[in-house]
Protein backbone atom coordinates (compact mmCIF):
# COMPACT_ATOMS: atom_id res chain seq x y z
CA UNK A 1 0.00 0.00 0.00
CA UNK A 2 3.01 2.27 -0.32
CA UNK A 3 3.70 2.62 3.39
CA UNK A 4 7.24 1.94 4.60
CA UNK A 5 8.28 0.34 7.91
CA UNK A 6 9.62 2.86 10.39
CA UNK A 7 11.03 2.74 13.88
CA UNK A 8 9.15 5.14 16.14
CA UNK A 9 11.27 6.27 19.05
CA UNK A 10 9.46 7.31 22.21
CA UNK A 11 11.17 9.00 25.13
CA UNK A 12 10.05 8.59 28.73
CA UNK A 13 10.35 11.93 30.50
CA UNK A 14 8.88 12.83 33.87
CA UNK A 15 6.40 9.99 33.60
CA UNK A 16 5.17 11.03 30.15
CA UNK A 17 5.96 9.61 26.74
CA UNK A 18 7.03 12.17 24.19
CA UNK A 19 7.43 11.33 20.53
CA UNK A 20 11.04 12.05 19.66
CA UNK A 21 10.70 11.45 15.93
CA UNK A 22 11.01 8.45 13.68
CA UNK A 23 13.59 7.02 11.36
CA UNK A 24 13.39 4.84 8.29
CA UNK A 25 14.02 1.17 8.88
CA UNK A 26 14.87 -1.54 6.36
CA UNK A 27 12.51 -4.00 7.99
CA UNK A 28 10.88 -5.02 11.26
CA UNK A 29 12.85 -4.19 14.38
CA UNK A 30 12.59 -5.53 17.91
CA UNK A 31 9.55 -4.25 19.77
CA UNK A 32 9.58 -3.31 23.42
CA UNK A 33 6.78 -5.67 24.40
CA UNK A 34 6.00 -4.48 27.90
CA UNK A 35 2.20 -4.07 27.85
CA UNK A 36 2.24 -0.82 29.79
CA UNK A 37 4.12 0.91 26.97
CA UNK A 38 1.14 0.90 24.59
CA UNK A 39 -1.19 2.17 27.30
CA UNK A 40 0.99 5.18 28.09
CA UNK A 41 1.99 6.29 24.62
CA UNK A 42 1.43 9.95 23.94
CA UNK A 43 -1.59 10.84 21.77
CA UNK A 44 0.85 12.18 19.17
CA UNK A 45 2.10 8.61 18.69
CA UNK A 46 -1.24 6.84 18.93
CA UNK A 47 -2.77 9.04 16.23
CA UNK A 48 -0.02 7.89 13.85
CA UNK A 49 -1.00 4.24 14.09
CA UNK A 50 -3.37 4.13 11.07
CA UNK A 51 -0.67 5.67 8.88
CA UNK A 52 2.11 3.26 9.89
CA UNK A 53 3.25 0.15 8.09
CA UNK A 54 2.20 -3.11 9.83
CA UNK A 55 5.90 -3.92 10.40
CA UNK A 56 6.40 -0.78 12.46
CA UNK A 57 7.81 -1.45 15.90
CA UNK A 58 8.15 0.81 18.93
CA UNK A 59 11.43 1.73 20.57
CA UNK A 60 11.19 3.19 24.06
CA UNK A 61 13.96 5.42 25.35
CA UNK A 62 14.43 5.04 29.09
CA UNK A 63 17.15 5.67 31.61
CA UNK A 64 20.38 3.82 30.90
CA UNK A 65 21.98 1.80 33.70
CA UNK A 66 25.54 3.01 33.47
CA UNK A 67 28.35 0.55 34.05
CA UNK A 68 30.53 1.04 37.08
CA UNK A 69 33.03 -1.79 36.56
CA UNK A 70 34.55 -0.61 33.26
CA UNK A 71 38.20 0.27 33.68
CA UNK A 72 38.43 -1.68 36.93
CA UNK A 73 36.90 -5.15 36.60
CA UNK A 74 37.03 -5.27 32.82
CA UNK A 75 38.53 -3.02 30.08
CA UNK A 76 37.00 0.42 29.52
CA UNK A 77 37.94 0.83 25.84
CA UNK A 78 35.62 -0.86 23.36
CA UNK A 79 38.46 -2.44 21.39
CA UNK A 80 40.15 -3.82 24.50
CA UNK A 81 36.91 -5.26 25.89
CA UNK A 82 36.03 -6.92 22.59
CA UNK A 83 39.49 -8.45 22.38
CA UNK A 84 39.30 -9.76 25.95
CA UNK A 85 35.82 -11.26 25.57
CA UNK A 86 36.70 -12.86 22.23
CA UNK A 87 39.87 -14.36 23.72
CA UNK A 88 37.93 -15.85 26.64
CA UNK A 89 35.24 -17.24 24.34
CA UNK A 90 37.86 -19.20 22.42
CA UNK A 91 38.73 -21.23 25.54
CA UNK A 92 36.26 -23.96 24.65
CA UNK A 93 35.69 -27.33 26.22
CA UNK A 94 33.75 -30.20 24.69
CA UNK A 95 30.50 -28.71 23.29
CA UNK A 96 27.29 -29.67 25.10
CA UNK A 97 24.68 -31.87 23.51
CA UNK A 98 22.01 -29.50 22.33
CA UNK A 99 21.54 -25.88 23.38
CA UNK A 100 21.73 -25.42 27.18
CA UNK A 101 18.84 -23.57 28.81
CA UNK A 102 21.01 -22.51 31.77
CA UNK A 103 24.66 -21.87 32.62
CA UNK A 104 26.55 -20.91 35.78
CA UNK A 105 29.11 -18.14 35.33
CA UNK A 106 31.43 -16.46 37.87
CA UNK A 107 31.19 -12.76 38.65
CA UNK A 108 34.69 -11.74 39.71
CA UNK A 109 36.86 -9.35 37.69
CA UNK A 110 37.90 -10.64 34.28
CA UNK A 111 41.53 -10.95 35.37
CA UNK A 112 40.40 -13.58 37.87
CA UNK A 113 37.35 -15.24 36.29
CA UNK A 114 37.26 -14.18 32.65
CA UNK A 115 38.68 -17.47 31.41
CA UNK A 116 36.10 -19.52 33.31
CA UNK A 117 33.28 -17.22 32.19
CA UNK A 118 34.47 -17.60 28.61
CA UNK A 119 34.17 -21.37 28.79
CA UNK A 120 30.67 -21.03 30.26
CA UNK A 121 29.42 -18.64 27.59
CA UNK A 122 31.14 -20.51 24.75
CA UNK A 123 28.75 -23.37 25.54
CA UNK A 124 25.78 -21.26 24.35
CA UNK A 125 27.49 -19.61 21.38
CA UNK A 126 25.33 -20.17 18.34
CA UNK A 127 22.26 -20.91 20.42
CA UNK A 128 18.94 -19.27 19.56
CA UNK A 129 17.22 -17.63 22.51
CA UNK A 130 14.37 -15.15 22.90
CA UNK A 131 15.80 -13.51 26.01
CA UNK A 132 18.32 -13.97 28.81
CA UNK A 133 17.53 -13.98 32.52
CA UNK A 134 20.52 -13.26 34.77
CA UNK A 135 19.97 -14.30 38.39
CA UNK A 136 22.56 -13.10 40.89
CA UNK A 137 23.00 -12.59 44.63
CA UNK A 138 22.78 -9.04 45.93
CA UNK A 139 25.98 -7.84 47.60
CA UNK A 140 25.61 -4.21 48.74
CA UNK A 141 21.98 -3.67 49.72
CA UNK A 142 19.44 -5.31 52.01
CA UNK A 143 16.82 -7.09 49.92
CA UNK A 144 14.01 -9.30 51.16
CA UNK A 145 13.04 -11.65 48.35
CA UNK A 146 14.11 -10.71 44.83
CA UNK A 147 14.60 -7.38 43.06
CA UNK A 148 14.34 -6.25 39.45
CA UNK A 149 15.36 -3.01 37.77
CA UNK A 150 12.50 -0.52 37.95
CA UNK A 151 13.19 2.52 35.75
CA UNK A 152 16.22 1.70 33.61
CA UNK A 153 15.72 0.57 30.03
CA UNK A 154 19.15 -0.83 29.18
CA UNK A 155 22.49 -1.88 30.62
CA UNK A 156 25.32 0.17 29.15
CA UNK A 157 28.66 -1.42 28.29
CA UNK A 158 31.61 -0.12 26.25
CA UNK A 159 30.57 -2.48 23.42
CA UNK A 160 26.92 -1.44 23.34
CA UNK A 161 23.71 -1.43 25.32
CA UNK A 162 21.63 -4.47 26.25
CA UNK A 163 17.90 -3.74 26.58
CA UNK A 164 16.29 -4.65 29.90
CA UNK A 165 13.07 -6.63 30.02
CA UNK A 166 11.28 -6.48 33.32
CA UNK A 167 9.45 -9.73 34.06
CA UNK A 168 5.89 -9.64 35.37
CA UNK A 169 6.66 -11.98 38.27
CA UNK A 170 3.52 -12.79 40.22
CA UNK A 171 4.88 -13.29 43.72
CA UNK A 172 4.70 -11.13 46.86
CA UNK A 173 8.49 -11.32 47.32
CA UNK A 174 9.21 -9.99 43.82
CA UNK A 175 9.84 -6.23 43.94
CA UNK A 176 11.21 -3.48 41.72
CA UNK A 177 14.23 -1.83 43.30
CA UNK A 178 16.71 0.30 41.35
CA UNK A 179 18.73 0.95 44.49
CA UNK A 180 19.62 -2.74 44.79
CA UNK A 181 21.45 -2.51 41.46
CA UNK A 182 23.62 0.49 42.40
CA UNK A 183 27.30 -0.53 42.61
CA UNK A 184 26.24 -4.15 42.07
CA UNK A 185 28.75 -6.18 40.08
CA UNK A 186 27.11 -9.61 39.89
CA UNK A 187 24.84 -8.74 36.94
CA UNK A 188 26.96 -6.16 35.14
CA UNK A 189 29.99 -8.44 34.83
CA UNK A 190 27.96 -10.87 32.66
CA UNK A 191 26.54 -8.27 30.26
CA UNK A 192 29.56 -7.83 27.92
CA UNK A 193 29.55 -11.57 27.16
CA UNK A 194 25.81 -11.49 26.45
CA UNK A 195 26.14 -8.40 24.29
CA UNK A 196 28.98 -9.95 22.28
CA UNK A 197 27.16 -13.24 21.72
CA UNK A 198 23.56 -12.13 21.25
CA UNK A 199 23.61 -8.43 20.38
CA UNK A 200 20.51 -6.60 21.55
CA UNK A 201 18.75 -9.61 23.06
CA UNK A 202 16.51 -8.54 25.98
CA UNK A 203 18.04 -9.18 29.40
CA UNK A 204 16.04 -9.72 32.58
CA UNK A 205 18.06 -9.12 35.73
CA UNK A 206 17.07 -10.54 39.10
CA UNK A 207 18.95 -9.95 42.34
CA UNK A 208 18.32 -12.47 45.08
CA UNK A 209 18.29 -11.32 48.68
CA UNK A 210 17.10 -12.94 51.89
CA UNK A 211 14.88 -15.91 51.11
CA UNK A 212 13.68 -18.70 53.37
CA UNK A 213 14.27 -22.26 52.11
CA UNK A 214 10.56 -22.92 51.88
CA UNK A 215 10.11 -19.87 49.64
CA UNK A 216 12.60 -20.91 46.95
CA UNK A 217 10.40 -23.22 44.89
CA UNK A 218 7.53 -20.74 44.75
CA UNK A 219 9.79 -17.96 43.54
CA UNK A 220 11.44 -20.23 40.98
CA UNK A 221 8.06 -21.23 39.58
CA UNK A 222 6.95 -17.59 39.40
CA UNK A 223 10.12 -16.59 37.52
CA UNK A 224 9.72 -19.48 35.10
CA UNK A 225 6.07 -18.60 34.47
CA UNK A 226 7.00 -14.98 33.68
CA UNK A 227 9.84 -15.91 31.31
CA UNK A 228 9.54 -16.66 27.63
CA UNK A 229 9.66 -20.27 26.56
CA UNK A 230 13.09 -20.04 24.94
CA UNK A 231 14.98 -18.22 27.72
CA UNK A 232 18.64 -18.66 28.60
CA UNK A 233 19.11 -18.52 32.37
CA UNK A 234 22.50 -17.33 33.63
CA UNK A 235 23.25 -18.00 37.29
CA UNK A 236 25.89 -15.48 38.33
CA UNK A 237 27.90 -17.16 41.05
CA UNK A 238 30.67 -16.56 43.59
CA UNK A 239 31.87 -20.12 43.10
Amino acid sequence: DGRRPVAVRVRLYDGQNLAAGSQAAKGPVVRDDRPEVDDRLAPSVRCMWPMLHPATRIYVDMKIKENYLAGRWYPRRKEDLLAAVDEYLELKTAPPRGAPFAIVSPHAGYAFSGRTAGVCFAAVRGGTYDEVCVIAPVHRRRVRGIAQVETHGAFHTPIGDSPIRKLAIDHPLAKSNDDAFEDEHAVEIEIPFLRRLFGEIPVSAILVGAIKPEEISGLAEAIDAASRKNTLFVASSDF
